[in-house]
């Protein structure tokens, strides 16, 4: 028996928060929400493949990389290969308006705090999302 390949993979996704609430995508492949972004291609800084996957699967031209919310990981087993996802997750700052969603997602829609648990999503992106408000409460308080 061939023993499968093990691969690691290096994701990097944004939060886009307007009006207290982030942009969720549903995916085309398995029809549960993601935050936007993808995988580091080789020889890419994590800057250089946030912007491209941003313009990817935003649309967006204009995008600016903010803070640091949160690191997770998962495993996925393929017939071909065991992978293991590390994903980064930053805050997104545009000024575009108008989400011109890829092939890669069939819809995407706004989700405020309270509705986290509600979304079909794995659990690092939950997690993320949790960190962020967490976060923007503590800066409206201070």
């Amino acid at each position: 028996m061939k023993v499968k390949e093990k691969v690691q993979q290096v994701s990097v996704k944004g939060i886009l928060c307007r009006n207290n609430k982030v942009l969720v995508l549903k995916t085309a492949s398995r029809g549960n929400y993601e935050l936007p972004g993808g995988r580091v291609d080789f020889g890419e800084t994590i800057e250089e493949a946030f912007k491209r996957e941003m313009k990817e699967e935003l649309g967006f031209e204009n995008v600016r990389m903010g803070k640091f919310i949160n690191v997770w990981t998962f495993l996925h087993d393929r017939k071909e290969a065991h992978y293991h996802f590390m994903i980064l997750d930053f805050e997104i700052f545009s000024d575009e308006k108008e989400i011109k969603i890829s092939t890669e997602h069939t819809d995407y829609k706004w989700i405020d705090a309270n509705e986290i648990d509600a979304v079909n999503m794995r659990d690092g992106h939950k997690e993320s999302l949790r960190k962020f408000f967490k976060n923007q409460s503590t800066e409206a308080n201070s």
